[in-house]
């Protein structure tokens, strides 16, 4: 409903759009403005946001919308198999559920439920409100405060929110396997467990995550046995996982599993080989001063769990300082068959 078309055309007479995404654990807004319109840009997302369009018909539209969506989702293999990933590991947390829920519920919820939710949660003291650029901050705050009609801003002396504490399932032996879908090929998730933004060593993660993809590419696609694959660090306020996908010929599920195993666990990652990447991550934390969408989604973690966010000079700082023998150490404790989740989709 936020995200409607008549809503985001209030900011097309001031030249900029806006760009709306859900995610697991939040709904997202950004948008890019030049800063002498500000009072502009900020009027016209608190006309968005705060109330929606509560009207049958369009409530009758997005429904329709979202379930569109939801058959795309299951033609999709790589969204089911990730989907049923995020269900085992996180079986007692939100990011267990999809995002845009399920056909019969959606189907089911009516325009008061949805205004029951909107009232508990889409409140100004429930939202993050991130402003990256070259702003007078004195005068910026007094406008949110008028616009939005904030009590207060959080400081440090607010009582912290309680955040849930994610407790991953116990390893298996076994792969867990997703049976009865219609693909031709079959889909692998390696997960391994990792740390979270709220120790701050997610910088390490990254790092770790492009030493392993680049390695990755130069060992394992040219074997034959693997059509894609893709490793990423998924990262969360109390929770992260190194997540490696790929799909093969179903009769190559055994011969990828073996292969793989013993690459993670073999890969041999020289000294001159981590400098170059880590110049690498540096420079790409640099570019971070340009990006609006890196800046702020990091920042919005950070200040739900009332952790203050890094500087980008702060991160490149930290890059720097990460030695080649604490990286090994991290590799070690994380890529391990005793921290392995291992996923088959047929």
């Amino acid at each position: 409903m936020l995200f409607l078309k008549t809503k985001k055309s209030k900011l097309h007479p001031i030249g900029f759009d806006v760009y709306p995404y859900t995610k697991k654990d939040f709904t997202y807004f950004e948008i890019t403005a030049y800063k002498d319109l500000i009072e502009e840009v900020l009027s016209a997302v608190s006309s968005m946001v705060l109330p929606p369009d509560f009207t049958e018909n369009n409530f009758k539209v997005i429904k329709k919308i979202v379930s569109e969506e939801i058959m795309e989702f299951y033609d999709n293999p790589y969204d089911v198999l990730n989907q049923k990933v995020d269900q085992f590991l996180y079986q007692k947390n939100s990011l267990a559920l999809n995002v845009a829920g399920r056909k019969k519920s959606i189907k089911n919820i009516t325009i008061a439920d949805l205004k029951k939710w909107y009232k508990k949660y889409y409140i100004p003291n429930n939202m993050i409100l991130t402003l990256v650029g070259n702003i007078n901050v004195n005068k910026t705050t007094k406008l949110i405060n008028n616009i939005f009609h904030f009590n207060h801003l959080p400081d440090k002396t607010e009582k912290k929110k309680k955040i849930s504490k994610i407790i991953y399932p116990k390893i298996l032996t076994k792969p867990i396997k997703f049976t009865n879908y219609n693909f031709q090929q079959a889909y692998l998730a390696f997960v391994f467990s990792a740390s979270g933004i709220n120790n701050l060593e997610y910088i390490y993660n990254i790092l770790l995550a492009e030493l392993l993809n680049k390695k990755m590419r130069q060992k394992l696609e040219n074997s034959g046995l693997f059509y894609d694959i893709e490793l990423d660090y998924h990262q969360y306020l109390n929770a992260g996982e190194f997540r490696i996908i790929t799909s093969c010929d179903k009769k190559n599920v055994n011969k990828i599993t073996e292969k793989f195993m013993a690459f993670v666990y073999s890969v041999k990652i020289s000294e001159n080989f981590f400098e170059e990447v880590k110049n690498y991550i540096r420079y790409q934390f640099m570019l971070k001063e340009d990006s609006v969408d890196e800046l702020s989604s990091l920042s919005l973690y950070l200040l739900a769990g009332r952790l203050k966010p890094l500087t980008v000079e702060d991160e490149i700082k930290k890059v720097k300082n990460i030695s080649y023998k604490k990286m090994r150490e991290i590799k070690k404790k994380i890529f391990n068959k005793n921290n392995c989740y291992f996923f088959v989709m047929n």
